[in-house]
């Protein structure tokens, strides 16, 4: 969460490309207007490349803001 609402789609698949994201399952939630909430959800293929991202990624900075990583 907390996703500069610039972003695309390319540019958080980059930040994440360490963590093997898997891009067809990205998706970027937006409110009624279509304007980005500053929420995305993505796979990645390993349970253990999910992990390392969260370790590595959590409370880091994407574009000049930071952003908050879960698990589910």
């Amino acid at each position: 969460s907390n996703v500069v609402y610039r972003a695309t789609r390319d540019e958080i698949l980059e930040f994440l490309r360490p963590y093997a994201p898997i891009a067809d399952t990205l998706k970027i939630r937006c409110d009624a207007n279509n304007k980005p909430t500053g929420m995305a959800v993505v796979a990645c293929e390993t349970a253990a490349d999910a992990a390392r991202a969260m370790a590595d990624l959590n409370n880091r900075s994407l574009m000049g803001r930071r952003i908050f990583l879960h698990l589910r």
